[in-house]
Order: structure tokens, then sequence, then C-alpha cells
């Protein structure tokens, strides 16, 4: 064998090698459920009492949330209702099954 065959084929191991682990980390990770909050100013960072209120729910509270989607709703609404999308995501993610959240998407203009 050729050096030149010798260094392909130690390079395609290396490159099947980096890829195993590759997937093995990413199927690790996938596991182990991990957040932050990268935005400035902590936006979706939610705080101690609110935390610790969401994790006592002695009971189910329903959460309606009203949101037209769509070209209907002018651009800063849109970027509003993502921002309180988001917020409610955090607080079903801490609330777990207590905090059941319904989506609504009424038409413009409607009762």
């Amino acid at each position: 064998m050729t050096k030149k065959h010798e260094a392909l084929i130690y390079s395609a191991v290396g490159l099947a090698a980096l890829f195993l682990l590759l997937v093995a980390f990413n199927y690790l990770a996938a596991g182990a459920a991990v957040r932050a909050d990268l935005t400035e100013g902590k936006l979706y960072t939610l705080s101690a009492g609110t935390k610790k209120v969401l994790r006592n729910l002695q009971a189910p509270v329903k959460v309606k949330l009203y949101v037209t989607s769509g070209e209907a709703m002018p651009v800063p609404l849109r970027s509003f209702a993502q921002r309180v999308d988001d917020m409610v995501r955090e607080f079903k993610a801490v609330a777990g099954a207590n905090l059941v959240v319904e989506r609504y998407n009424p038409r413009p203009d409607s009762e």
C-alpha cells in the first residue's frame, strides 16, 4: 500500500470517528434539558417568586391566549404577541401539567 492510500484511509477513518463522536455527543446532549436566556435584560428569565408560585399550583390553572396570527396583525403587535407566547411557554415549562394553555386565533374585528 502506498503512502497516498494509507493517508486516505487514515483520513476516512478519522472522519468516521469524528462523525460517530458528534452523533454520540448529540444523543447525550439531547437528554439533558438546558435552558439559557441569552437576551439582553434577561427577558425570559422568571424570578424566584414566579417559579415558586408556578411550582406550587394546587390545581390546574387555565390560561386562554387570544392572538390573531397571519398578515392581519400589524408587525409591532406580532412581535409583542410572540414575546407573550414565549413567556407563556416559560410559565408552562415551570408549572408543568398544572398550567393548561389554550391558544385561540380569532378573526380580526370579530367578537
